[in-house]
């Protein structure tokens, strides 16, 4: 029984690193943004991002601990070195999406204590910092993610059922079931990939499994099953916020849109509103920053030994890199389309990879991928490439 939960325990905290790992500050005001843009529309803008995203998912994390090989040790098996080159794209892309979990941090930090962002930002990663050189062997990875992201959907969770009843839930099922597509929205689904499941995002599940040990033919089962449920985490997640933004628009409720979360937030709970918030971004940013080093190093430690033996050294030092980018140029919007190109581009050059290595025998040794699987991984890699070239030439 006790075997039995714990490997419960690890495969959960899979689920939980990805959709944390998703649910970052990016996450928050894009959903915000986006909302106010499309408004009813944009509910079939997530449902069609989740459906990509359970095909990429599900077919990553199946294949890989099969394999019980990381993405880009799987991808030098198939082009040599070429899962190396991928591993500095994955780094480039980790800071770069580190810079923007820093600056939510400074911006939940300001909320709580009306402090510059900056300086917030300076003091609740120092102070992170700090707690984790204390408590590394004290508090697990699992526990910390879990607890913080149970705070991130229940402040999400809290805010919608003060607004459920103002959803226009009849407009929004009708405009989802019979959506009027533009290029708008297609370019809107490809950014919305990118971020939710891009760059390291889509590999963070997987290869918690893989170092933790839920690997082989033996927990296939499970380890898909896991796979969709970390999807749906972060769709429902994604929705409830949606939901929320909605109604408070739809019930005159008058939303700054140059601070739609703050004002969204003090129209649900009042002069608390700043303070929840705040604590939002905090839980979106600490979880992201922490997923983006645990998974940056998951493929960095395999170059060489020094780098494995003084890996979390060589993490520390990736996060104050992104944290002296950041006091120097702030969040620039040049930084997120960067961030969005890098994020988009790894997906499906390594997705690719890893349906051709299914095939492999000498990768899976002599599992058999199910037929329905790959088909719904090729058309999730057809659709993610489009996106991608969509997505570049929008935002070039």
């Amino acid at each position: 029984m006790n075997e039995r939960r714990l490997e419960r325990n690890k495969i959960f905290s899979a689920v939980f690193l990805m959709a944390s790992a998703s649910i970052g500050p990016l996450f928050l005001m894009s959903t915000a943004d986006l909302t106010i843009q499309f408004y009813e529309r944009l509910a079939f803008v997530i449902i069609i991002t989740g459906i990509i995203e359970l095909g990429i998912q599900m077919n990553i994390w199946r294949i890989l601990t099969v394999a019980k090989t990381p993405a880009h040790l799987v991808i030098n098996k198939i082009i040599p070195n070429f899962g190396t080159f991928m591993s500095v794209v994955v780094l480039l892309g980790g800071i770069a999406f580190n810079i923007i979990n820093i600056s939510g941090l400074g911006i939940g930090i300001s909320l709580l204590f009306n402090v510059d962002i900056k300086l917030g930002a300076s003091i609740g990663l120092m102070i992170a910092i700090l707690f984790y050189l204390l408590n590394r062997n004290r508090i697990t990875l699992e526990t910390f993610i879990g607890v913080m992201l149970s705070f991130i959907i229940a402040i999400i969770l809290l805010a919608y059922a003060f607004t459920a009843t103002d959803v226009p839930y009849d407009v929004t099922l009708a405009k989802t079931v019979l959506p009027m597509i533009d290029y708008d929205i297609v370019t809107t689904i490809a950014m919305m990939v990118a971020l939710s499941i891009g760059g390291y995002i889509s590999f963070a599940g997987a290869h918690r499994l893989i170092d933790v040990e839920i690997t082989g033919e033996k927990y296939k089962t499970a380890v898909t099953r896991s796979a969709a449920y970390s999807v749906i985490i972060v769709t429902v997640t994604r929705l409830l916020l949606f939901f929320t933004i909605l109604g408070l628009s739809r019930s005159n409720v008058i939303l700054f849109k140059d601070n739609l979360l703050e004002s969204a937030f003090s129209e649900v709970f009042g002069g608390l509103g700043s303070y929840a918030l705040g604590i939002l971004f905090i839980c979106a940013s600490l979880t992201s920053i922490v997923s983006v080093a645990y998974t940056t190093g998951t493929f960095i430690k395999s170059v060489n030994d020094i780098i494995k033996k003084y890996i979390d050294v060589v993490l520390l030092m990736l996060v104050l890199t992104s944290w002296f980018i950041f006091l120097l140029k702030g969040e620039e919007v040049v930084l997120l389309q960067i961030t969005t190109i890098l994020n988009g581009l790894i997906l499906p050059v390594i997705l690719g990879g890893i349906l051709h290595a299914s095939r492999r025998s000498d990768i899976v040794g002599h599992y058999r991928h199910p037929l329905w699987l790959s088909i719904y991984g090729v058309l999730s890699l057809a659709v993610s490439f489009i996106l991608v070239f969509i997505l570049i030439y929008e935002l070039l």
